[in-house]
Formats: C-alpha cells, structure tokens, sequence
C-alpha cells in the first residue's frame, strides 16, 4: 500500500473517530482519547518513509512539504492551537528527524488521567505519557524515549478538537537534531 493510501485511511479514520466523539455526550473514554492523541502524535513526529523528505531537492519542495503536514494538523486543532503548532514549528520534528537520517515511530500512548471540566463537561483535559522510537538508517542503535504530554480538548458542535498542548521533551534527542 502506497504512502497516499494509507494517509488517506488514517484522515478517514481520524473523521470516523470525531463523528464517534461528537454523537456521544459527557465522558471521553481512555481509548477515543488514546487514538486521538497517537493520531496527532503521528504527524507530527512520525514520517512513512524518512526518505521521501530526504530527497526532496529544493527548499520549495522542503517548504510545501512541512505546510502538507500543517494541514493535516489543522484537522486536529482550535484556530489558536493550529497558529501555536505554526509558530513552534512542530511539524519539523518529523523532518528534522528524516534529515539526520532517523526514522521516528509513535510506538504507544498511555493516558494517565482525564479530567471532565466542572463548568462544561464539553472540556476534558488529559495527561498521558508517549514513547517514541527512533531508528537510525544504519539500523544498528534503537532509542526509545517517553515523554509526559498533557491536551485540552473542546468538544464543540460535534467535532472534537485540541486547544492547548503541551508536553516535555527537553531531553529529547530531536532537539539535539534540530538545528538552530
């Protein structure tokens, strides 16, 4: 299955899960939020083939390449949260990944605890942890880190949406890829 398959199947799948959130009323369960967030996790830090990136041969092609995953994030966030993903740069962690010739994998999501908002039970905040793995080209060195993540959630008119995030990585290797 080709790379645009199974992009397409997981935007169709990440639809599938917010109609499923917006029919239901109250308490998100562990699950929806877990496959939520590995969604979201996925693009930014994950890539099908690190290759794709590496030879793209023009700072152009690089540009439109991060904007195609600022769009995919747009699905996922608030108007202020996608401005917040913009500015921070965060669909580069995937890419600054690739070009250091690591291929990053969202191995698994644990939620820790979801808190319902007391006011509007539309409002869920949720703490969870996130491991990722990264494998060098060379295959020879493994690296797996977990990282604490916390995420608002609004559920508004049907659609379930991120409005804040956060989440330490300060001991990440990305940031020691990331050039300044």
């Amino acid at each position: 299955m080709n790379n645009s398959k199974k992009l397409t199947m997981l935007v169709v799948f990440f639809g599938f899960s917010l109609m499923l959130f917006g029919c239901s009323t109250g308490q998100i369960s562990d699950q929806q939020a877990k496959q939520l967030i590995k969604d979201y996790q996925k693009i930014k830090y994950q890539m099908d083939d690190p290759k794709e990136f590496t030879t793209l041969d023009t700072q152009e092609a690089t540009f439109a390449y991060i904007d195609k995953r600022n769009e995919k994030a747009a699905s996922f966030l608030t108007e202020e949260e996608h401005l917040r993903f913009i500015i921070d740069r965060r669909a580069q962690y995937a890419t600054t990944a690739a070009d250091a010739n690591y291929k990053v994998i969202v191995k698994d999501v644990t939620i820790e605890k979801i808190i319902v908002d007391e006011k509007n039970n539309n409002n869920f905040t949720i703490d969870y942890s996130f491991t990722l793995t990264f494998t060098p080209t060379s295959e020879k060195e493994v690296i797996e880190e977990t990282h604490n993540g916390k995420i608002e959630l609004i559920k508004n008119n049907g659609a379930v949406k991120i409005d804040n995030e956060s989440e330490d990585i300060s001991d990440s290797i990305l940031l020691k890829l990331r050039p300044d």
